[in-house]
């Protein structure tokens, strides 16, 4: 059974954003903690699956859900993680795991779908 963390990525990245160059100073802390974990476990494969919410357009969603799951494999792998093991993918607006009433109110609409902003990493690994 694969260990699942799931890092919020408002803590990884600006709203909207998903380079490597925009992780989020507390974002590299907790994927340096991860990290750190990782090189301590025989793992076979690692998922990074990439996720955002529904706002703007489903094609956009899913170019900055893959984006925002390869900048995390880019910064694993920069940080001693076997870049050969790591799977990058993004999942889009597919996999919501909050709904939210639409508001007059953009950004409460923004922030009540943060939880859906998400990178799932999922470590396939005989040791965790």
């Amino acid at each position: 059974m694969p260990q699942r963390y799931t890092l919020s990525a408002d803590a990884l990245f600006d709203f909207n954003r998903g380079d490597i160059g925009h992780i989020r100073s507390e974002g590299r802390a907790e994927l340096d903690e991860l990290a750190d974990k990782l090189k301590t476990v025989n793992y076979n494969r690692i998922n990074v699956i990439g996720h955002t919410d529904y706002l703007g357009a489903e094609s956009y969603n899913q170019m900055l859900s893959k984006q925002r799951a390869n900048a995390v494999r880019q910064y694993l792998s920069a940080r001693g993680v076997d870049a050969n093991r790591i799977r990058a993918t993004g999942a889009g607006e597919s996999q919501p795991v909050k709904q939210c009433m639409q508001s007059a109110d953009h950004q409460a609409l923004i922030d009540c779908l943060a939880p859906n902003r998400r990178v799932e990493i999922e470590v396939e690994a005989t040791n965790l």
